[in-house]
Parts: structure tokens; sequence; C-alpha cells
């Protein structure tokens, strides 16, 4: 019988430990890395390709998939609505802050990059119009083709990447956004 308490007072000890340890280290951990990441998404830079692909879609009319496709890009994080023509091809997002609200050099790099998301991944997406309650800025699939050619093709890790670091440099940027909004 003593053997068999002292076993259990072990396997107690044990299992008091290991709960320690998943409580107090594991868990912490997990959330942390949870949170770097989220950080991460928010950062044209090191905006994850695998976390915006399951939004894909052939056509533009679907509002959810076009919603949540924007929710989960840089800029996310900023209260706005969102509306669509079908007829023109068109998504708006018309944020409630004024553009000046977010840095220049910032904002260019988020138009940029989520336009270029949104046309790569929606097929027949023509337009998309930006709102700040300052200025609104109107973003053309012609003018990313120009910026990167056939957009599917930078569909795959090594492209993204590559288009993702272009974005790093201001002068690039300037450059881009101004053929962005040049059509």
């Amino acid at each position: 019988m003593k053997k068999r308490n002292n076993v259990i007072i072990i396997l107690s000890i044990v299992a008091i430990a290991l709960f320690c340890v998943v409580q107090f280290v594991m868990l912490p951990q997990q959330k942390l890395q949870a949170d770097q990441y989220n950080l991460a998404q928010q950062e044209v830079s090191t905006h994850d390709l695998q976390s915006i692909l399951p939004y894909k879609n052939k056509y533009m009319g679907n509002a959810s998939n076009n919603i949540n496709l924007f929710n989960h890009l840089p800029l996310g994080d900023l209260k706005r609505s969102f509306s669509q023509n079908p007829k023109t091809l068109t998504f708006e997002v018309d944020f409630d802050g004024k553009s000046t609200d977010i840095q220049d050099g910032q904002m260019k790099k988020e138009i940029l990059y989520s336009a270029t998301s949104a046309f790569a991944l929606i097929d027949n997406l023509q337009i998309i119009r930006y709102t700040y309650t300052d200025t609104t800025y109107i973003v053309k699939r012609s003018s990313v083709e120009k910026l990167y050619g056939n957009l599917h093709n930078l569909l795959n890790e090594s492209s993204w990447y590559t288009m993702q670091g272009e974005l790093k440099n201001d002068k690039d940027v300037d450059k881009a956004f101004l053929i962005l909004l040049s059509n």
C-alpha cells in the first residue's frame, strides 16, 4: 500500500510539474509567436502570401471573399467599410480616417501591396478605389500589370518575395506609386 501511495504522489508531482510547464512556458511562447506573426502580417515586407491564397477567386462578385481578403492584408487593422460594383468590376475601400493619419511612404506601400494582391487573386477585378476622408486613390489593373506583368506569375513564393523586396526602397515605391495612379 505504501508503494502504491508513493507512486500516486510521484505521478501527481509529475502531472503538476507538466501542467506548470505547459501553462507558464509553452502557452505564453505560443501566444508570443502568434502575436509576432499577426504583427508581421500588418507589414508589407513580411506579409505571408499563404495567408491570402485561400481568397483566390475568378470573379469579384463574391463580397465576403473580397472583404476577407482585404481584412488579411496590411491596412486590415484600420476602420473601414467596403462596397463593390460588379457592373464596373470595381471594389471600394472607404477608410474612416485621413490619409495623413498614416505615414506617406507606408500608405503608398500598403496601397501598392494590397492592390497588387487583390488583382493577382481576383481574376476579373479591374478597379480598386481607396477613399479616405481627405483624398481618393483609384488603382486600375492595367497599371499594376504595367509594373509586374502577368499577375498570376506573382503567385509563387519567389516572385512574391521579389515584389515585396521592391517595396522596401522608398524611391522605388514612389516611382511605382506614380505609375499606379497614372491611368
